[in-house]
């Protein structure tokens, strides 16, 4: 095939091109070559203008008797998922995508200089046929081309179509090749598979389906060859990297707090995960820290050193103890890897006020030669948890601390004696106890120094 590609500095009849808002620039212009038998049509297009800084790419485009065929020539890549390919013929349309599995590439979702994307047409020779290849980020289309469908010989050749899954996969793991959208007028016989494209078949199926491993880490060209009925034949070849998966290395969960591995509702945590690859690109890390109540937690690697962070803050109603998070690395060609990390224990409960009692045991009377009276409390608590660390009772009067006591259980007696009176005021006892993940527990009870109890209603939380 002889093909003649633009130049994309080039002036065109109305002057030079300039990048301008107002007058916009040039989307594309290539050559596109259309085989017919032994000879060749040379097709000079341009796609129209757009507003916005679009990619400028020589392209060439082949119609033979069984397929069509779009070369990327040279220039800038293209995004696969804003292509496609529409062949119009005999009053209709079929669109199809370009799609990495469809493609002679390096399996990424870039359309690049030297990658090759072809389909069958299922049409008979001298059929009027249009082809546009249109850019829906751009809005344009970029290739518009007119031919005729050229003449095969008696027997059409067969269409060979070949995709990989997964498109990247690691060393010694089995690939599923695919042939199955290979077709022929008459039916595809065999499948020549050559393993290194070196021009020696390694193997023949009837099916087309097969699956192959490859010992390393490198990039291995794969030639597939269909045959038909007449022995007709058509090949196309694969470059698959084998060992360019995404991998995981080392990943950790940190409790914001004092780094004792305790956490609780409304901590922060952080997740780090360090992510290797040498093929296609990291496409998404995230965490799975359900187990904390915070749901899916995506990661990032904001300097580029491979490694990736995150945080959440934990829910409200996490699962107790012991709890990891699974981290999920996925590359551009969807290959995966998963690790999961050390866990932290969670402590949602608070600590537990089983006991807590006030006494009112003040009383009045004659000491001596003078009236005195004798405000009077005796508190009892008692305070359960695992992880406790701290529980103080207080007895305050018009807001200041008159005693404290300490201790997970107690049975203490208030008194304050006050000469020549002859009441008790108003006084306020308070438990509060705390674990080692941070929750608080708090009882409280507000009683008049007159020797009679506190009602039950009079205790609430703090």
């Amino acid at each position: 095939m002889t093909s003649l590609s633009s130049s994309p500095g080039r002036e065109s009849q109305s002057g030079s091109r300039a990048q301008s808002s107002t007058v916009g620039i040039v989307l594309l212009t290539a050559v596109v070559v259309v085989s017919v038998g032994a000879g060749s049509v040379l097709y000079l297009g341009s796609s129209g203008i757009s507003e916005t800084a679009s990619p400028l790419v020589d392209a060439d485009v082949e119609l033979t008797p069984s397929a069509v065929v779009v070369t990327h020539a040279g220039g800038d890549p293209l995004a696969m998922p804003d292509l496609t390919v529409v062949v119009r013929a005999d009053g209709s349309s079929n669109r199809h995508s370009i799609d990495p599995a469809a493609v002679d590439g390096d399996g990424d979702d870039r359309f690049e200089p030297a990658e090759v994307w072809r389909t069958g047409h299922g049409l008979v020779e001298r059929t009027e046929v249009v082809v546009l290849v249109v850019d829906s980020s751009a809005n344009a289309v970029l290739v518009r081309e007119h031919a005729t469908v050229p003449r095969g010989s008696t027997n059409r050749a067969p269409f060979a179509s070949l995709s990989v899954a997964p498109g990247a996969p690691e060393s010694d793991a089995s690939a599923v090749f695919d042939a199955s959208a290979s077709v022929d007028d008459e039916g595809i016989v065999e499948y020549r598979w050559d393993w290194d494209a070196d021009g020696t078949v390694d193997e023949t199926t009837t099916d087309p389906r097969v699956t192959h491993a490859f010992p390393g880490r490198d990039d291995y060209a794969v030639t597939l060859t269909v045959v038909d009925a007449e022995g007709a034949t058509d090949s196309v070849t694969r470059t698959v990297a084998v060992g360019a998966a995404v991998e995981l290395g080392d990943v950790a969960l940190s409790d914001g707090g004092e780094g004792d591995g305790l956490v609780a509702p409304g901590d922060e945590v952080t997740v780090t995960a360090d992510v290797a690859e040498a093929g296609p690109g990291v496409d998404s890390v995230t965490a799975d820290a359900g187990a904390f109540d915070a749901g899916t937690v995506p990661l990032s690697d904001g300097d580029d050193d491979g490694t990736y962070e995150g945080s959440f803050t934990v829910g409200d109603s996490p699962a107790e103890g012991d709890q990891a998070v699974a981290v999920t690395a996925t590359d551009d060609a969807g290959n995966a890897d998963s690790a999961t990390t050390d866990p932290l224990t969670v402590d949602a409960t608070a600590p537990s006020i089983e006991t807590f009692a006030v006494s009112d045991q003040s009383e009045g009377g004659f000491y001596w030669i003078y009236w005195e009276y004798v405000e009077s409390f005796r508190v009892q608590w008692t305070v359960t948890d695992d992880r406790l660390v701290e529980t103080t009772v207080w007895v305050n009067r018009s807001g200041t601390v008159q005693q404290s006591y300490d201790g997970a259980s107690g049975d203490e007696t208030y008194e304050n004696v006050r000469a020549y009176q002859g009441s008790g005021r108003d006084h306020t006892m308070t438990v509060v106890a705390t674990d080692a993940a941070g929750n608080r527990a708090c009882r409280t009870v507000t009683d008049t120094a007159d020797g009679t109890d506190p009602p039950p209603s009079a205790y609430d939380s703090c």
